[in-house]
């Protein structure tokens, strides 16, 4: 065998192993690919999810701060001694932040002058907060 044939060998075999490594890359690129993609796609989806899941508390959160006004205001028309509603009507402000435009009747309990005034709102409220954790998913 002469040298020129086993150096024709030899290339021919190089060169076929490298056709080889570069189908296999591009292989394995392709599932690295797919592989972040999917990746990608979970973590859209968690966050979202995540997102939801903060938005029910705040929307729970404003449901809580809402049930104590609207108690305190049946307690204030019955005459018995109410502790100071502004606090609590000064928490609900807060947790309606960005929520604002989603419940106007909410907002509309910030407004009022005392606990006593609920009373006309306290249907809508309720109202306003179910629809908003159904339209989340909740109860």
């Amino acid at each position: 065998m002469s040298a020129t044939l086993v150096l024709e060998v030899v290339s021919t075999v190089a060169a076929a192993v490298a056709a080889s490594a570069g189908v296999i890359s591009v292989v394995l690129a392709r599932r690295t690919v797919s592989a972040s993609r999917q990746t990608i796609t979970e973590a859209e989806r968690a966050r979202a999810e995540a997102e939801r899941d903060r938005k029910r508390h705040r929307i729970e959160r404003v449901g809580e701060l809402v049930e104590k006004i609207l108690w305190q205001g049946v307690e204030q028309l019955r005459g018995e001694r109410v502790p100071d509603w502004r606090e609590t009507r000064n928490l609900l402000v807060a947790a309606l932040i960005g929520l604002e435009g989603e419940m106007p009747m909410c907002l509309k309990i910030t407004e009022l002058g005392d606990a006593g005034s609920t009373g006309p709102y306290a249907e809508g409220a309720r109202k306003e907060i179910s629809e908003a954790l159904k339209a989340l998913g909740g109860p």
